[in-house]
């Protein structure tokens, strides 16, 4: 194999291709990038996988001699980056590649292509063309569920339909929502691992178009010299649009998601993330507390109240909505239902949670006089 290209082009792939490379595997190959040389198209193809993941780069580029080889993905990387020049030469003989790019020169051990488990990346039928995946994905993934043993939940419902998307992460406590217009026609539905949609966020911008499709047990994610596939979660996802027409509203506010996100953060500070907020309407403001062993914080945002909540109020587990108003722009409606539930509509989405019990403040000892 023998070909020269531009080392930052080269150096950029690299470094996609890299993110979907494991850290830590017992199956030393996938440590590496599968690297092919196709003289007859002369294109270059990068390739990486942690068998639920595949990203694959290609480029154009003249090639001299065709082959393959695998290359561990870190130090590949790093030469790359520390060479100087515009061009690097690359050259396969045996088991040994050497790297050149002006005066300098790597030589390094390499393993036959034969040895990478490169999957077969098959080509969906039908696609859908969107946009903004990265902020969709910025935006869900957070609520999905950590617990393997319920793997759907671990994923990233994605629909497409009726030139809407829309994007679905839930634990079980909390769901958030994300809707998206698209000038395009087509519909699917699926359920990707939150982790990989996360790093196909990683791998593009909000404003690139990229086609989607199914293809087999796979999610595919096409642009131009770029190609990604997930393996699809199976099994039956919640029921969305029941869990929130099934919430009767019984209190109303309409709050700055900016203020509210900043006001939960200043009692975050006192409370950590598993500490419970109360939240209470109020005439003209909502009311946001913390009363515990930590200290105490209470911070009150200007509010268009509708109805007012019980004294007491609701509380609820402060780190998961520090975690969704911090992704919330512009002005928000909360409502809450009788026992509580927690509803909050934004323009481009929804965000439930449900409430905890009041927390138990132990008594503070004091020390009896001698």
């Amino acid at each position: 194999m023998i070909f020269t290209t531009k080392r930052a082009q080269l150096l950029a792939q690299v470094k996609t291709a890299l993110k979907v490379v494991p850290t830590h595997s017992t199956v030393e190959v996938l440590k590496g990038l599968l690297v092919e040389a196709d003289g007859d198209r002369n294109v270059i193809s990068i390739t990486g996988t942690n068998y639920e993941s595949v990203i694959q780069c290609q480029h154009n580029t003249y090639v001299d001699e065709g082959g393959g080889m695998v290359i561990d993905a870190k130090l590949f990387m790093k030469m790359l980056s520390l060479l100087s020049e515009d061009d690097v030469s690359i050259r396969l003989r045996g088991n040994i590649c050497t790297l050149k790019s002006g005066s300098a020169e790597y030589q390094i051990a390499v393993q036959p292509a034969k040895n990478y488990p490169k999957p077969v990346i098959p080509t969906p039928e039908n696609t859908v063309q969107a946009t903004c995946l990265t902020s969709m994905a910025k935006d869900t993934v957070f609520a999905a569920s950590k617990n393997e043993g319920q793997p759907v939940m671990t994923g990233i419902r994605l629909e497409i339909s009726g030139g809407n998307m829309s994007a679905c992460g839930c634990d079980g406590n909390r769901l958030m929502v994300r809707h998206k217009q698209l000038d395009t026609v087509g519909s699917m539905s699926f359920v990707i691992p939150a982790h990989s949609f996360q790093m196909l966020s990683g791998m593009i911008k909000d404003s690139d178009t990229v086609e989607v499709g199914i293809a087999g047990q796979n999610a595919v994610f096409r642009k131009e010299n770029f190609l990604f596939s997930a393996k699809l979660i199976t099994g039956e996802y919640i029921n969305v649009d029941s869990v929130l027409s099934n919430l009767k509203s019984e209190y109303t506010a309409a709050v700055s998601a900016e203020e509210t996100a900043n006001a939960l953060e200043a009692v975050l500070a006192v409370s950590g993330d598993a500490g419970r907020v109360n939240m209470n309407f109020g005439l003209g403001a909502v009311k946001l507390g913390y009363h515990g062993e930590n200290g105490d914080s209470e911070i009150a945002v200007s509010a268009d109240v509708v109805s007012v909540t019980p004294k007491n109020g609701f509380y609820f587990t402060i780190g998961y909505l520090c975690e969704a108003f911090r992704r919330m722009r512009g002005r928000v409606e909360l409502n809450l239902s009788v026992a509580g539930m927690l509803l909050v509509k934004s323009e481009d989405g929804v965000y439930f949670q449900i409430p905890m019990k009041e927390p138990v403040i132990p008594k503070k000892k004091t020390k009896k006089a001698a």
